[in-house]
């Protein structure tokens, strides 16, 4: 089956932002002698901050603004050196010599990634760019996903979808989609425990890729969704 679109996740994924900014959460709990373990941290990576900034704000101390205040001026002081991830150039590059549709799909709000978007050089590389919105429930849900399909007029088995985290691998398959998980350092320990399919962008090649993704989601619709890695 052709593959008609791509859909990117931004953070975490197109660049390591997620990354940063949970090192910068884990620096605020140590500076605030919150004795929080990294793990359960990372393991608010990819919903938009809202289970963070809720456990965080566990106990009262501070409230969720001022905890967001300082953990965004951390990142800010700390993002400078972001880039974007091995592999995104030649997958971004790949699609528009193919003709396939692009998409970004983001848990985060439409002002943060127009920055972001900006700062590296893609405002014109997406064909539809989604964003969280209040009349649009987040992943894991599908409907960011849902909704990109509906704007690029493709079918979801159509498409595939690169993430980083667990939320926003359940996000892209119960939209219809063939996820790829491409982790982080924040990420990749609870991608491998969940066994999704899930391989380094920046080793290989958009066809190879395109190719073992028709065989493993074949095989995993013949084997009652069961997951699979794919061979770097």
């Amino acid at each position: 089956m052709k593959i008609e679109a791509i859909f990117f996740d931004f953070d975490g994924v197109i660049a390591d932002t997620e990354t940063v900014w949970m090192n910068c959460a884990c620096d605020y709990c140590k500076d605030r002698g919150n004795l929080s373990d990294r793990e359960i941290l990372f393991s608010f990576a990819g919903d938009g901050d809202v289970e963070l900034l809720r456990y965080l704000s566990e106990g009262g101390t501070f409230g969720q603004e001022e905890i967001l205040t300082e953990i965004k001026g951390r990142f800010e002081r700390a993002s400078g050196k972001i880039s974007i991830r091995p592999g995104i150039e030649e997958y971004l590059r790949f699609a528009r010599e193919q003709n396939l549709k692009l998409a970004l799909v983001s848990n985060s709000g439409q002002d943060y990634i127009d920055r972001w978007l900006e700062r590296l050089g893609l405002q014109e590389r997406f064909d539809c760019v989604v964003t969280r919105s209040v009349d649009i429930p987040m992943k894991p849900a599908p409907d960011l996903y849902l909704l990109a399909l509906s704007r690029l007029g493709v079918r979801p088995e159509k498409t595939v979808a690169f993430e980083d985290s667990v939320l926003g691998m359940r996000a892209a398959r119960a939209a219809g989609l063939r996820a790829v998980a491409y982790p982080n350092e924040v990420t990749e320990k609870e991608i491998h425990a969940q066994g999704f399919f899930c391989t380094d962008l920046g080793t290989i090649a958009p066809k190879e890729l395109l190719t073992q993704i028709e065989k493993v989601y074949d095989l995993e619709e013949s084997k009652d969704g069961v997951y699979l890695f794919a061979e770097d």
